[in-house]
């Protein structure tokens, strides 16, 4: 609860009521409460009320049409709760150029230090052992490839691209076009999902790999200061630290991977909300957007870019192993 966490009323939490909240009463609040409208020209995609990529189909799967989206996206929840300006699509371009932007900023800014910057803040706290006993920890992230044959998921990933493969409707969620449940039960599913994956216990055995390290942006930020890091582990527990570069802070964070339906689910230190949640394979991507389930049926989508070592690939030699160096 201090004022580097992710829900303190402190100045740096990422829903705090400091300036730096990111849906705190701050003027850089992902909610637009002080002039970065959910519908303006700051919204992530930087298009203003454009969201389409390219002639007709959106980010996801690329078997949504316009007019089917459009018909989706007008539509909002009751009383509310989720609406289109909180879940919406991203193009795979935008997404790219605003990825590309955040790691530039970070390899040539504050807050990257090289290889001692990720030793320093994402070390391995939860026991077991990394896969293969390959030693570059979190500075490397894991390709789809190797994380489906090596934990035992389908070859085909589902894909989790919030405002197209999973969309809100008046009746419900969808997911790939299946109703899963009210707002509410898909809000309790992840919450469900998180809470099993903090209270599993970790074997000394037991066989992790890292996911990747990930700078955590908010609407239109191109320059974010909170980061995360998440390993998984072969029965799907997700692991990892929530940093704080600003206050210089790290919480532990725990979660869980449902194998069937491929929905990865995590919080941070024993709190029950915030809950995170994404695609398991779109976590294996250089950047993707991520839903935070938050107090009183509140979705908030934001996006999550991975900030692998610029030095990775002059540094790791014909000797490391490739399956933990494999990239998206």
């Amino acid at each position: 609860d201090g004022g580097g966490n992710l829900d303190g009323a402190g100045g740096r939490g990422l829903d705090g009521a400091g300036g730096r909240g990111l849906d705190g009463a701050g003027g850089r609040g992902i909610d637009g409460a002080a002039g970065r409208g959910r519908d303006g020209a700051s919204r992530l995609d930087g298009m203003g009320n454009r969201g389409l990529d390219g002639a007709g189909h959106f980010a996801g799967a690329g078997n949504v049409s316009r007019a089917d989206f459009q018909r989706i996206a007008n539509r909002g929840l009751p009383g509310g709760a989720v609406g289109r300006g909180e879940v919406r699509p991203y193009s795979r371009s935008t997404l790219a150029n605003r990825g590309d932007a955040i790691r530039n900023n970070f390899h040539h800014g504050d807050w990257h230090g090289g290889r001692g910057w990720y030793d320093r803040h994402f070390n391995n706290w939860w026991g077991g052992r990394w896969w293969g006993g390959f030693g570059w920890g979190m500075v490397a992230g894991l390709g789809w490839g190797d994380l489906a044959g090596w934990g035992g998921y389908a070859t085909v990933p589902v894909a989790y691209d919030y405002g197209t493969t999973v969309c809100y409707e008046d009746d419900g969620v969808y997911v790939q076009g299946e109703n899963v449940g009210s707002a509410e039960e898909y809000a309790q599913q992840a919450s469900d999902l998180a809470s099993q994956g903090a209270s599993a216990k970790v074997g000394e055995d037991a066989e992790w790999r890292p996911l990747g390290v990930y700078a955590l942006a908010r609407d239109g930020e191109t320059n974010p200061s909170i980061f995360m890091s998440l390993a998984i582990s072969k029965d799907g527990l997700l692991r990892g630290t929530y940093y704080d570069a600003v206050s210089d802070s790290t919480t532990n964070m725990a979660g869980k991977v449902d194998k069937k339906t491929q929905k990865a689910a995590w919080a941070i230190g024993d709190k029950k909300t915030p809950v995170y949640e994404a695609g398991l394979a779109n976590l294996t991507k250089d950047q993707t957007t991520i839903l935070v389930h938050r107090d009183g049926g509140k979705v908030e989508q934001l996006l999550l870019v991975r900030v692998d070592d610029e030095a990775l690939g002059d540094t790791a030699g014909a000797d490391a192993k490739p399956a933990a160096n494999a990239t998206p």
